[in-house]
């Protein structure tokens, strides 16, 4: 059984309910990136994400060096963020570094498993904002897959298509399985489009 919603104000599994200025603040001020949950109380996946991540202890482990923020999607206070980082559904957790510049993102629910990687992973490449993962990319492998699911994530399709078939014909033997997954995803989302 779903618990009530957060109260605007309150602290939930370690994030701070609706209240951006304060967790912008902190992480700026403490030199930690964040953990921003946007959320819909109607959204079946986002209960999901509350109950079975979120509530778990190996989760509050991985995810104790983030300034955790929990925002309503239906509230005013999470519309400005909701732009700056270009969010269109949900759950979409975005990490960002404490100057609030994003390194990755997670649309939809995941296991347990999956976001415990993913938070490590957001962790150690803090220093990798998009802004540098854009620099990067072009002769960084692994920098382009990270830029390339970052965009794809973010429903950035086209870039990440004309990029990975760019590198697939100047060099096909080092084009990894997960290149080609990761294309596969790409051409989905612009055909979407």
């Amino acid at each position: 059984m779903s618990e009530a919603p957060p109260a605007a104000g309150a602290v939930q599994h370690g994030f701070l309910v609706d209240r951006p200025d304060e967790a912008l603040a902190r992480a700026k001020k403490e030199r930690r990136p964040l953990m921003v949950d946007f959320f819909g109380i109607w959204c079946p996946p986002c209960n999901a994400l509350d109950e079975t991540v979120f509530s778990a202890q190996e989760f509050e482990r991985a995810s104790e060096a983030f300034v955790k923020l929990k925002l309503d999607a239906d509230r005013d206070t999470s519309w400005a963020l909701k732009e700056r980082w270009r969010v269109g559904g949900y759950p979409t957790v975005i990490f960002a570094n404490a100057d609030g510049e994003e390194i990755d993102r997670i649309v939809g629910s995941r296991s347990l498993q999956e976001f415990i990687a993913r938070t490590e992973d957001a962790l150690a490449h803090q220093n990798q904002p998009r802004s540098v993962l854009e620099k990067l990319a072009a002769g960084d492998p692994e920098a382009d897959r990270r830029l390339a699911r970052l965009q794809i994530e973010r429903q950035e399709c086209a870039p990440v298509v004309e990029r990975l078939e760019k590198r697939q014909a100047g060099n096909a033997s080092t084009f990894t399985e997960m290149d080609r997954q990761l294309l596969s995803r790409a051409r989905i989302g612009v055909a979407k489009e």
